[in-house]
């Protein structure tokens, strides 16, 4: 059976504008996926870390597997936002792409509160996504 060919970038941000306090807050996670290497990198919560694995090809098909079960495979695009009274600005992102037997598919989401994306259909199978990726870090 024929290794899947699988490459994706994808990060989750979250960032805070507190206009009142002039302070600034990032929180960002990236996951890229290429030549069977995963490359991931997590600054939130004032802590950095990165690192590298190398999957096995049963990685590779679990990761095939569940992009096309939760329908990943097609480009989505969204802006979510709502109208708050508040001091502090929101911006949360969830971008990247997904490059899967020479098809490519690009996701751009963002939203003016984390809660937004947290209801949100598309949202949550790409957090689901990277759920299964810290699974495989986990067990590796």
């Amino acid at each position: 059976m024929a290794q899947p060919e699988i490459e994706f970038d994808i990060l989750f941000g979250s960032y805070i504008n507190d206009s009142y306090k002039k302070e600034f807050h990032s929180n960002e996670r990236k996951w890229t996926l290429q030549n069977k290497k995963l490359i991931y990198l997590i600054d939130a919560h004032d802590k950095k870390y990165a690192d590298t694995i190398t999957l096995k090809h049963i990685d590779i098909r679990t990761i095939e597997s569940f992009i096309k079960e939760t329908g990943l495979n097609q480009s989505i695009s969204k802006k979510l936002d709502k109208n708050y009274l508040n001091k502090t600005e929101w911006t949360v992102i969830i971008k990247g792409n997904i490059k899967l037997n020479q098809e490519c598919f690009n996701f751009n989401l963002s939203a003016n509160s984390p809660a937004i994306l947290d209801n949100d259909l598309d949202a949550k199978k790409i957090k689901k996504l990277e759920d299964l990726l810290y699974e495989l870090v986990e067990n590796h």
